[in-house]
């Protein structure tokens, strides 16, 4: 995004983002781990994932949204919730209440972002790896690397660790909280 009058000048960086009015004001509806690969989940990472989510859905409440082109079932996690459509409320409220998330590194990264959730990231493309790697290093999501690439053996493992690290979660809600994402978003519309 450009700036006005600053002729090269590029509003660049994870605090430049626009936001989703829903994401504004809403209520966190508290959870546990939220998934979510956005509404069409490239690659069947969810499928992939399933035997980590059920294994973490019997620890901890699991929330999955799938998007209605996805191939994962209500059965194939039976003890997670399965929604095949939120409500851009109803996904933000998630979002923010949850405990940690488990997403992509697309637009649902920088809506973490903008609840200061903390979590874990895949990237569905090898384009949106640098994306994990970059808020990774930002501190806002522990990146696992290409979604197809995860080891399943020990993803469920990763996660519940996660889950339960305090000071891990603590650091990453703060780093978010640095990024003035809300801020960038004024901008961008005002430009």
């Amino acid at each position: 995004y450009q700036a006005p009058h600053t002729a090269g000048k590029i509003l660049a960086g994870a605090r430049y983002f626009l936001v989703d009015p829903a994401h504004e004001d809403v209520a966190a509806r508290p959870g546990g781990l939220f998934v979510c690969f956005g509404g069409s989940d490239q690659n069947d990472l969810l499928m992939r994932f399933v035997p980590s989510l059920r294994a973490v859905a019997r620890d901890c409440p699991v929330e999955i949204i799938t998007g209605p082109v996805s191939a994962l079932r209500p059965a194939d996690v039976p003890d997670a919730v399965v929604h095949t459509y939120l409500s851009p409320a109803a996904l933000a409220a998630g979002l923010k209440g949850a405990r940690l998330a488990l997403t992509a590194c697309g637009n649902m990264l920088f809506e973490r972002l903008i609840h200061a959730t903390p979590g874990l990231s895949v990237a569905q493309f090898e384009r949106q790896d640098r994306y994990g790697i970059e808020f990774e290093r930002l501190g806002v999501t522990r990146h696992l690397g290409l979604g197809t690439k995860v080891d399943i053996a020990k993803l469920a493992g990763t996660v519940l660790t996660c889950y339960e690290d305090e000071r891990s979660l603590t650091v990453q809600r703060t780093a978010a909280a640095r990024i003035d994402i809300h801020g960038g978003c004024r901008q961008i519309v005002a430009s």
